[in-house]
């Protein structure tokens, strides 16, 4: 880490917002004085003390940066939100109906439902509603505009992005910047460097807000003294000199500067927040994922069978995923869902085909909560996904097959006497395949190629367990 450019960053972006309301004090008592006709000559022998003058200037604002960055950026966000959701909802007249459906799908949401359909205006308004870390907008665009890997990945970490009532999710953010800063030792610092920048500029533009903020109630309240005296010079019948009318027009111009200044603040404050949680989570990403590409954990992965422990962790993920997407808020006891299953299966198997089916039980482990036996084999599969392998013809010379449609329809074709005989199996039917018959299982064509379907087989350990026909 470059520790001048670090430490640039942090003094600065406290000094630079604590100066602001030192300048303005300073053009306020210099102002004044001036006004009232003293000689500002006479206040101004800090000009032979310059060394002097830079340490109290330095130390003031260094100070003040420091009170305003106290929960500052929470506390602008808050308020960039009241201003981007007043905008959308003049935007938008949306019914209370609307608003309603709005709230339900961020619920749903929240419960690990990531299929619902998103209704209209949501992706605006949730952009504008939800509270930092923004973890709802994170999901819906890890789904939409990031490759399936990372959107599956962070699925894992469903329950700590969003955790229970009355927690925020910030504490799994901090997290992910202490597993980059730890990371960073081996990997090198580019990426803890990016995301000290974006959370630095961030509290910059945080405490520049509120010494903007403050500075317009000073500069309010010294131009209604100075239209108060005004008021009195033209009541009284006082000449009145150019010299008031220009301090008046000077403090004016500050005082717009400030609002104008403090205004776009509010208004783009946000933007500027989502930058810096989008690196935290794809710097995360990338010195996280697994298992090859995480250094601890290539380690464990390097002594052992490197394709069969893929398939193992990748499996072992999997229904860890699913269980924890399934699990919802406040429940002690819980099982995995099966649309959460199938729904995982379909998208990881894109990357990992093997996922299109996982047995649960047999003679080969093939994740943590397997039943290992040589009596029976049971496992579950989802089409299309796996036709490739399902689709092939063969037949089990030592074992008897039962198929079970969950929910869709499939075509278990059969061959009898050099015959190809069709199934057309719904959801509930059961078929079952005798020993040595050459079969394979095909999604419906021309329709619906959607299908679950449980196989359970007896003799799972006795070689062969299957042969191409």
């Amino acid at each position: 880490m470059d520790l001048f450019k670090f430490g640039l960053r942090h003094i600065l972006g406290l000094i630079m917002p604590g100066a602001i309301i030192v300048l303005v004090g300073a053009y306020i008592f210099l102002s004044s004085l001036n006004l009232i006709g003293l000689n500002t000559a006479e206040y101004l022998w800090l000009k032979d003390q310059q060394f002097f003058a830079f340490v109290i200037f330095f130390t003031v604002s260094y100070i003040l940066g420091a009170i305003f960055r106290l929960k500052a950026a929470d506390v602008v966000d808050k308020e960039s939100k009241k201003k981007l959701l007043k905008d959308f909802f003049k935007t938008h007249k949306l019914s209370e109906n609307q608003i309603k459906e709005l709230i339900e799908t961020k619920e749903k949401i929240l419960g690990g439902d990531y299929n619902v359909k998103l209704p209209k205006f949501f992706r605006d308004w949730i952009w504008r509603e939800e509270d930092f870390p923004y973890n709802i907008w994170e999901f819906i665009k890890f789904k939409e505009s990031h490759p399936e890997e990372f959107s599956s990945f962070f699925r894992s970490y469903q329950k700590c992005m969003t955790p229970l009532e009355g927690a925020s999710g910030k504490e799994f953010f901090n997290y992910c910047k202490m597993v980059i800063i730890h990371s960073s030792q081996s990997l090198g610092s580019p990426l803890k460097e990016e995301i000290e920048l974006t959370e630095a500029t961030v509290r910059f533009f945080a405490g520049t807000y509120f010494a903007l903020k403050y500075s317009l109630l000073v500069l309010g309240a010294f131009l209604l003294s100075q239209l108060v005296a005004l008021g009195v010079q033209i009541s009284q019948g006082i000449t009145i000199g150019t010299n008031l009318y220009l301090h008046i027009c000077l403090t004016l111009a500050l005082l717009s500067l400030s609002y104008l200044m403090n205004r776009s603040i509010r208004k783009e404050f946000r933007i500027r927040r989502f930058k810096e949680v989008d690196s935290v989570y794809d710097a995360f990403f990338l010195v996280h994922r697994h298992p090859k590409t995480c250094p601890e954990c290539s380690e464990i992965v390097d002594t052992l069978n490197n394709d069969n422990q893929l398939k193992y962790t990748e499996r072992k993920k999997l229904l860890e995923d699913a269980l924890s997407i399934s699990r919802k808020p406040g429940e002690t006891f819980s099982a995995v869902n099966l649309d959460t299953l199938r729904s995982l299966m379909k998208s990881r198997s894109k990357t990992h085909t093997y996922l299109s089916s996982i047995y649960f039980a047999g003679s080969f482990n093939d994740h943590p909560y397997f039943i290992n036996n040589d009596k029976f084999a049971i496992g579950i599969a989802v089409l299309p996904e796996d036709e490739k392998k399902a689709g092939n013809w063969k037949k089990h010379p030592h074992q008897e097959e039962v198929i079970t449609v969950v929910e869709g329809s499939l075509n278990l074709e059969i061959k009898k006497d050099d015959k190809t005989v069709e199934n057309i199996l719904k959801e509930g039917d059961v078929k079952i395949i005798e020993k040595n018959q050459c079969h394979r299982v095909l999604p419906i064509e021309n329709g619906n190629n959607h299908a679950i379907y449980i196989f359970l087989k007896t003799n799972p350990s006795k070689e062969p367990r299957g042969e191409d026909c």
